[in-house]
């Protein structure tokens, strides 16, 4: 599968095109509808987000990068279709972070529900877990973050 990675300049459709994407993470990050449109559209226009998208031929976008490149080097938001994990585009994704963000151990933070799928990529970069912050983002579900704390 051929995939293109994109550093898309904003506009109005593509954000609401991201969200819809992304929108299932209301279920993991309570809040996610909310930081999503008072952060990442002005944010995006004003140089301190940036957005890396991962498309196939179709255009489809397979996966997505959302970046906080300001006096944080964070990694907000890395997230693969389901239906196109394990073939590269996480890592692709990660490597192109890194140099957009201009350091090797970015801040990223991953939910205890989903760290099983992280934890081999963040090994593959040496990240560093630097706390585990309970029931952070949502009752019984704990977050982890490495390279820095939140």
């Amino acid at each position: 599968m051929n995939v293109i990675y994109e550093y898309p300049k904003y506009s109005s459709s593509l954000a609401k095109e991201i969200y819809y994407t992304l929108r299932s993470l209301s279920n993991e990050y309570p809040n996610f509808s909310l930081w999503y449109h008072q952060k990442i559209p002005n944010g995006w226009i004003n140089g301190t987000r940036k957005i890396i998208l991962a498309r196939n031929s179709n255009k489809q976008i397979l996966g997505i990068a959302i970046l906080k490149n300001s006096d944080q080097k964070k990694i907000c938001t890395l997230r693969v279709d389901y239906r196109y994990t394990r073939r590269g585009i996480g890592t692709e994704l990660l490597k192109k972070s890194i140099e957009l963000l201009g350091t090797d151990k970015p801040l990223i933070t991953v939910s205890s529900n989903h760290w099983t799928e992280f934890e081999p990529l963040f090994k593959k970069f040496n990240f560093e877990q630097k706390r585990i912050y309970l029931s952070f983002y949502k009752v019984d579900t704990d977050e982890i973050s490495y390279n820095g704390y939140i």
